[in-house]
């Protein structure tokens, strides 16, 4: 998932990026190219991993201290390891829940936060489980009801924070390469290899990680710039007109 990180941090958005991540080299790449890019003073990058309690807590607190408070959080960190399913949900779904409960202490206008935006990437698989990846299914599943019901806590308990999903078809990242698809195949718990699954998902082209449409669900989720009455969660079929949207109660 490396790729959609990127192009999302690369956004010219009016908000100082606090980017962190397990792979440090990779990291401070970035952090670089975003000093080249809005000046220094704009981005940080902390190591941290998502399954360490202790990491999620002080990179939360250096952002603090560094920006002076919370308002957006994106999750995006992910596997696919069917043959370490422990961690892949550790990490898919752990991660995220984590992460999530950390920044509601600093956000939480009941604890005397800004209220915000929370966006979590989940997956089509967890709208659609694919029969190969069991596990990736089964947290990507997570992510969506985990969504969905912090964004209820959120409007009964008014804590002023919006809780947004996305669900992407196949985004042009690493796990959609071909080489991982083969290492997928050859794992243990793989019940259907890839290369034999010919369901329309994996006919479909792969979408580039930031195309207009991309781009305009991550403005309008994170800054609000359609009509507010509209549903914030919804699912477009790539070349088709399909699209599936949650019930507007369920908008958070």
């Amino acid at each position: 998932m490396k790729t959609f990180r990127l192009q999302v941090t690369h956004q010219p958005l009016p908000v100082q990026v606090v980017l962190l991540d397990v792979d440090e080299p990779t990291g401070k790449r970035l952090k670089n190219g975003l000093d080249q890019q809005f000046g220094e003073e704009r981005s940080l990058f902390m190591k941290c991993s998502v399954e360490s309690d202790e990491d999620i807590k002080a990179a939360l607190q250096s952002t603090i201290d560094t920006f002076g408070s919370i308002n957006i959080l994106c999750n995006n960190a992910g596997i696919l390891r069917e043959g370490d399913w422990e961690k892949t949900i550790s990490i898919n779904l752990g991660g995220v829940i984590r992460m999530t409960y950390a920044a509601l202490e600093h956000m939480n206008k009941l604890s005397g936060g800004q209220g915000g935006v929370v966006v979590n990437t989940s997956s089509v698989a967890g709208l659609d489980p694919l029969p190969s990846c069991p596990a990736y299914s089964a947290t990507k599943h997570g992510v969506v009801a985990f969504t969905r019901a912090m964004a209820a806590a959120s409007r009964a308990s008014e804590y002023g924070i919006r809780f947004n999903v996305v669900c992407p078809v196949r985004v042009q990242t690493d796990i959609s390469s071909p080489q991982f698809l083969k290492t997928l195949d050859s794992s243990p718990t793989c019940l259907v290899p890839c290369r034999n699954l010919q369901s329309e998902l994996w006919s479909r082209s792969l979408l580039d990680p930031f195309t207009n449409l991309l781009k305009s669900i991550f403005f309008w989720l994170l800054f609000g710039s359609f009509a507010p009455s509209f549903p914030r969660k919804y699912f477009i079929e790539w070349g088709k007109k399909n699209i599936f949207l949650q019930t507007p109660q369920e908008s958070a």
